[in-house]
């Protein structure tokens, strides 16, 4: 909303906002994912067909949200 609005005013602020909803959405994908133990869809990119797992909620974490090896361990921890 704030985006919405127009009150992020400069670049910076607003790459900001976009990375803090990449990393948002990266969470969602992976506590769904992992608690429902659902099978990473077939059209996918990322492990067509597989199952989640610790070990690709990692990898996927990790290569999507920009957060650095250390933070995604603690926030998978959390999930789990």
């Amino acid at each position: 909303l704030m985006d919405e609005l127009g009150f992020l005013p400069d670049p910076e602020r607003r790459l900001g906002y976009l990375d803090a909803q990449m990393m948002r959405a990266c969470r969602v994908i992976v506590d769904i994912g992992m608690h429902l133990e659902l099978e990473i869809p077939a059209d996918s990119p990322f492990h067509p067909g597989e199952r989640w797992t610790p070990d690709l909620a990692q990898e996927f974490f990790g290569n999507h949200s920009g957060r650095p090896a250390d933070f995604v361990e603690s926030e998978l921890t959390r999930y789990l």
